[in-house]
């Protein structure tokens, strides 16, 4: 039996806008893996020590969640700007988060547990798992309707000296209002499709609780 993995992804917002955090269930075997939203919210003119606080207190019921139904979990940050320092807290903490600064080159690179990650990757792997219908929404999730418009508004523009520039109508993927959920979610899809296949055995009747307050669509 396929394991599942739970993603818990983070974009850190400036002081004005918002930090978004989603959580993603994946199972499947590589190149075919089914990925549902079961959790996305958002915060805005919170202090980042609470945010941190808020975030850590969420990540730490998923891993109680994933040690019970042998599944393993992760935390991914967006380490962009004013997202370092936060990523630094967690690591404090003790929660051993994968951080992503998202570039404009063209490749990734690793150092540890900290990527630099294209643009252009992030958006590719999140596009191509919308287009074969391997990404759902829980239709029950109070800001589903605002992530679905979010990806509608997504646009792939080519300026003029032939570089892609990703975001919605309203400004480019960094500057665009409100592309923080978009971009959570592309972080948890990136990170999930992009790590090596874990096999777990699992134990006892297969049953699995479901995750508190949390809808599937299915």
């Amino acid at each position: 039996m396929n394991p599942r993995t739970y993603t818990l992804a983070v974009d850190v917002g400036q002081a004005n806008d918002y930090t978004a955090l989603v959580i993603l269930e994946s199972h499947g075997e590589k190149d075919a893996r089914k990925h549902d939203l079961v959790h996305a919210e958002r915060l805005r003119e919170v202090p980042y020590p609470e945010q941190v606080r808020r975030v850590a207190a969420r990540y730490v019921d998923l891993r109680r969640h994933a040690a019970a139904t042998e599944s393993s979990v992760e935390l991914v940050v967006d380490a962009t700007g004013v997202g370092k320092p936060i990523l630094d807290a967690f690591k404090e903490a003790r929660l051993d988060p994968l951080g992503v600064i998202i570039t404009a080159g063209d490749s990734t690179s690793r150092d540890g547990r900290l990527y630099r990650v294209p643009k252009r990757e992030l958006v590719t792997i999140l596009q191509v798992a919308l287009q074969a219908k391997r990404l759902r929404i829980a239709e029950g999730l109070p800001l589903a309707e605002l992530l679905v418009k979010e990806l509608r508004g997504f646009r792939v523009r080519i300026t003029a000296t032939g570089h892609a520039k990703f975001g919605n109508d309203v400004g480019e993927w960094r500057e665009a209002d409100h592309d923080d959920l978009v971009l959570a979610t592309a972080l948890a899809v990136w990170r999930v499709e992009s790590r090596p296949q874990v096999r777990m055995a699992f134990v006892g009747s297969g049953r699995r609780p479901g995750l508190p307050g949390f809808r599937r669509l299915g």
